[in-house]
């Protein structure tokens, strides 16, 4: 016999929903023709300790996009150097929302339920991690309150 729970809460309940200011959204990129193998992320996470970075491969190119703070910028730049990275400068300062909770294997469809509610709101999401129990949101700073009004209208969490 299997036995299916479905869970149906409005609003769903978390952990956590903050917004945190004072990060910053670098991008580099380099031609895979430098590539050779991956680079060392563990390099990158030496040398800085970022919120999350992203990595996409476009049109003979990889383009790396790191959300971190001021502080640890300059580590980051030296290490996108030796791995042969051009930076776009200067960084562009961003917010990060932080989701804590549910579980994403209790409960399905918690991502869908955030980015609808900053879709509805109009707030631009200009990247997204999600892992296990957590999403990480990447807003502009002007949004980042419209983003977390939206987000408490789906998510609750104590205070």
């Amino acid at each position: 016999m299997e036995i299916v729970a479905v869970y149906d809460e409005h609003p769903i309940r978390t952990y956590g929903l903050e917004a945190q200011e004072g990060f910053l959204w670098l991008t580099a990129q380099r031609p895979l023709a430098v590539l050779g193998s991956l680079p060392d992320w563990q390099a990158l996470e030496q040398a800085a300790s970022p919120a999350f970075f992203t990595a996409t491969l476009r049109e003979g190119r990889m383009i790396l996009r790191v959300c971190l703070t001021q502080a640890d910028l300059p580590g980051m730049l030296k290490a996108l150097d030796g791995l042969g990275f051009a930076p776009q400068l200067p960084a562009r300062p961003v917010s990060l929302i932080h989701l804590q909770g549910p579980h994403f294997g209790d409960r399905y469809g918690i991502a869908a339920a955030a980015l609808s509610r900053l879709a509805e709101a109009g707030a631009r999401l200009l990247a997204m991690n999600a892992a296990v129990h957590s999403l990480f949101l990447v807003v502009e700073p002007t949004q980042a309150k419209v983003a977390l009004a939206s987000l408490a209208q789906a998510f609750t969490a104590p205070n």
